[in-house]
């Protein structure tokens, strides 16, 4: 039976006929999520979703330029693509686009909207997307975990979660992930409270290390993977987590120091890169080919000894704002060049965070905000481009949405973007993509494809830090909690001033 029900869809057998004498509708069509006018990858999983018109009937004629139509009777509104079909489809018309037409049955009368337009890029997708997910919280921390999700079905695997543990759930905060190379073989991400450690993945191994500088003596926030070398550059920040009374900001990360430290994973040892005083260094990044590192940088206000440190930090905080930079990097001697600034934008009451270079170097993703180095919750956070070569921002309007579009990343070919943006309700954060095309043009963004059309709205979860991937995370989630469990010795690093 269910053999024959999938025959029906796919028009191999008894495709289901559409109506005929359809009253044509003059208004655009309702559906969510909202897949209407954007540019897919043809390798990506079956877009479903859910028809949000008043409707007793509803069916979807989905077809392209070659190929069979796909032809669907919606089940109480909802539009689920045969994945087999969806494939065949996409693969025969890679560089044309989608047409999907949407009929619904009201009050006895069949009704047909105008056919609203995809486009199937010939550039695949990374067929894997890594992220954190969390519990959305402001004054605690509970679940958070660090999942991959195959791009082409709709598998979810788990990495690693801070409920693994049913000794002691919830007693550590798991931080933001590094990859190397778009790969999922090799994977760093820190551990805060309980543990205060990094842990480091290399294929179906891990190890857990300890890196303390003495300039802060506090574990790392971010972390730089190399992208050939076996070096780390990681941003030990002193901070605090600041709650607002009053919409819309609800809470907010402030740095009180902040700065750059270099460690060589073959003898432990951790250097520093940028010590200074009147500066916050944070989130470095390296360039594709390892030569430069990026990193956002402000200056330190100017305490004075009349007011306590408390009140001027409470008093500065909106008016700290972050430029970005770069160092040239000598691999032969691990050692870094003057920093020059990439982009200024202090000057223009703005701050910068989250700095992510294309593959190919000449273009720079980055998060600006009203202030601040970690703006997840500012409502105003938007993702912009930056043109390397000219050092000119791009606009990127259809990137981003309604609120806080914030962490980002790129394809390894540089043809897609991913960012977490909270658009849709201003809470939950969730993972869109957009094309980027050869001419530089970025394409309106489409939000992950889910099995159910309304877990985007249904799954109270936030998506952060997303990368993507070519092979997935091996690691089994239980070595990586044996792992995380194992007593600290000779793993910890040594600082050489």
């Amino acid at each position: 039976m269910q053999l024959l029900f999938l025959l029906c869809l796919t028009g191999t057998g008894c495709t289901p006929s559409l109506p005929q004498h359809a009253l044509p509708v003059q208004d655009e069509v309702r559906i969510t999520p909202d897949y209407m006018g954007v540019t897919i990858p043809y390798n990506i999983a079956p877009l479903n979703f859910r028809i949000m018109e008043r409707a007793e009937r509803t069916m979807a004629d989905i077809h392209a330029e070659n190929g069979r139509h796909i032809i669907i009777r919606g089940h109480r509104k909802n539009i689920r693509i045969p994945r087999r079909a969806w494939k065949e489809l996409l693969s025969q018309n890679k560089d044309k686009d989608l047409c999907i037409t949407i009929y619904i049955r009201y009050q006895g009368q069949w009704r047909v909207f105008d056919t609203f337009r995809n486009h199937i890029a010939a550039d695949p997708i990374d067929p894997w997307l890594g992220y954190r997910l969390s519990d959305p919280g402001y004054t605690t921390y509970g679940f958070v975990g660090l999942y991959q999700r195959h791009l082409e079905s709709y598998r979810e695997r788990l990495i690693y979660s801070n409920r693994q543990d049913l000794g002691t759930p919830e007693t550590h905060y798991i931080g933001r992930p590094a990859v190397r190379d778009h790969s999922g073989k090799d994977l760093m991400f820190g551990l805060k409270q309980a543990f205060n450690d990094m842990i480091v993945v290399r294929g179906e191994t891990s190890q857990k290390i300890h890196i303390e500088a003495d300039s802060l003596g506090t574990p790392p926030l971010f972390a730089a993977w190399h992208p050939t070398e076996p070096v780390v550059v990681c941003s030990v920040n002193h901070g605090l987590t600041a709650l607002h009374s009053s919409y819309p900001e609800r809470v907010d990360y402030i740095d009180y120091a902040s700065d750059l430290v270099l460690y060589n994973m073959d003898d432990g040892t951790v250097r520093p890169v940028t010590c200074t005083m009147d500066q916050f260094e944070t989130q470095p990044v390296w360039s594709p080919d390892g030569k430069q590192l990026y990193f956002c940088s402000a200056a330190c206000p100017a305490w004075t000894d009349t007011v306590s440190i408390d009140r001027q930090r409470a008093d500065a905080y909106a008016q700290i704002r972050y430029d970005v930079f770069r160092m040239a990097y000598d691999a032969s001697t691990q050692s870094f060049g003057p920093a020059d600034t990439v982009f200024s934008f202090a000057r223009t009451k703005v701050s910068a965070a989250f700095p992510q270079p294309s593959p190919d170097g000449k273009y720079l993703l980055v998060s600006l905000s009203h202030y601040g180095s970690l703006p997840v919750y500012h409502v105003e956070t938007e993702t912009y481009l930056i043109d390397l070569e000219h050092k000119q921002l791009i606009s990127s309007d259809v990137l981003n949405g309604r609120f806080s579009d914030f962490t980002h990343a790129w394809s390894s070919d540089g043809r897609w973007i991913v960012l977490c943006s909270r658009r849709d309700d201003s809470m939950y954060a969730r993972p869109y993509f957009s094309y980027f095309d050869r001419e530089g043009i970025i394409h309106k963004s489409f939000l992950l494809p889910r099995k159910k059309q309304m877990d985007h709205v249904t799954d109270l979860h936030s998506f952060t830090d997303p990368f993507l991937l070519t092979s997935p995370v091996a690691v089994r989630p239980s070595t990586l909690l044996r792992t995380v469990h194992q007593p600290k010795d000779d793993a910890d690093a040594d600082y050489l001033p």
